[in-house]
C-alpha cells in the first residue's frame, strides 16, 4: 500500500502515542516501590521503538523484563533485566539513560522457557535451502539454563588455521560463516532495526574481517 509522505509520518506518530499510552498504562499498575517515571512520546522515538520490541521478543520466558534504554542518539537498548531494581542499578551507571517497562514476551509453543538446539540447522548456501538435521523422533531442544557452552570448532586442512571459539548461551544464538550470508540475513535485519548507515557499517566491517590485516 502506498501511502503520502505526510500520512505515513502521521501513522507513525499514531503508532508512537499508542505505545507510549500502553507504557504509561504498564508502570502505573506496578507495586509503589516499584513505580517508574513513564516513557513520554517525545522520548519514544520511532528507532528505539524498534530495538526496543525485537529486545523483548529476543527474551521469550513469559517473564517480566524492564528495559534500559538511551534517551539520545543513538537511540538503543543496553539491557534487559528481570527486575526494576536490577535496571535501577544499571541505569545509574550509565548517564541519559531510562527505565521502561515491565513487558513481557510470551514462550514459543511448547517451550516454558527458551530452548537451544542441540543439533543445529543451517543453511545450505549452494542450494538456498534451509536444512534441519537430527533424530525426528526425540527432542532435541534443552533448556537454555541447562547449556554451559556454546563452542565451534572450524577445522581447516592447514591445522595452523584451525580455529575454536566459546560463546556464553545467553548472548548468542544464530552465527554466520560467509559474506554472503551476512548479506542475505544480517544487513537487512540490522537495515530495519537500526538504519541503513549503520547496516553500511557492519558490511565494510566484516569484509574487513574477512581481508583480514594485509587485504586478500
Amino acid at each position: 500500500m502506498n501511502t503520502h509522505p505526510k500520512t505515513r509520518a502521521s501513522l507513525v506518530l499514531v503508532a508512537t502515542s499508542a505505545v507510549a499510552a500502553a507504557i504509561a498504562t504498564f508502570t502505573s499498575g506496578l507495586r509503589a516501590q516499584d513505580t517508574i517515571p513513564a516513557l513520554s512520546p517525545a522520548t519514544l522515538q520511532a528507532a528505539l521503538l524498534r530495538r526496543m520490541a525485537e529486545a523483548v521478543d529476543g527474551n521469550r520466558t513469559g517473564q517480566s523484563q524492564y528495559l534500559v534504554v538511551t534517551i539520545s542518539t543513538p537511540y538503543d537498548v543496553l539491557g534487559s533485566f528481570s527486575t526494576v531494581d536490577s535496571a535501577r542499578a544499571f541505569s545509574h551507571l550509565h548517564a541519559r539513560t531510562r527505565i521502561a517497562g515491565p513487558y513481557y514476551a510470551p514462550p514459543d509453543p511448547g517451550q516454558p522457557s527458551p530452548k537451544y538446539l542441540m543439533a543445529g540447522c543451517y543453511h545450505d548456501r549452494t542450494l538456498t535451502r534451509y536444512i534441519c538435521s537430527g533424530d525426528s523422533t526425540r527432542a532435541l531442544g534443552i533448556p537454555v539454563a541447562q547449556v554451559k557452552e556454546i563452542i565451534i570448532t572450524v577445522v581447516a586442512f592447514d591445522s595452523t588455521l584451525t580455529t575454536t571459539t566459546h560463546y556464553a548461551p545467553d548472548h548468542a544464538d544464530a552465527f554466520f560463516f560467509t559474506q554472503s550470508a551476512i548479506d542475505k540475513f544480517v544487513l537487512p535485519y540490522y537495515q530495519w532495526v537500526y538504519s541503513a548507515e549503520y547496516a553500511a557499517y557492519l558490511r565494510e566491517r566484516s569484509l574487513r574481517l574477512f581481508a583480514g590485516p594485509t587485504g586478500p
